[in-house]
């Protein structure tokens, strides 16, 4: 792993495929798939694969994520 993922994060481990996930979308920042235990009859996520620890370290220099799709 990337000094930038966790092992101990299921997050991280979708990414890597370490956990099964149907995906709907990936590409280089993102990767979108469906909900394992969804809420509603359409009910996916959208994680960037950049690991971010806590939402409180989230800076300014996210912001910079890519716009061009």
């Amino acid at each position: 792993m990337s000094a930038q993922e966790d092992s101990s994060c299921i997050f991280c481990k979708i990414i890597n495929g370490a956990i099964p996930c149907k995906k709907i979308y990936e590409d280089e920042d993102v990767i979108a798939y469906h909900d394992i235990k969804p809420m509603a009859k359409v009910h996916f996520l959208i994680v960037p694969k950049l690991h971010v620890e806590t939402l409180k370290a989230v800076s300014y220099t996210h912001l910079t994520l890519p716009t061009n799709r």
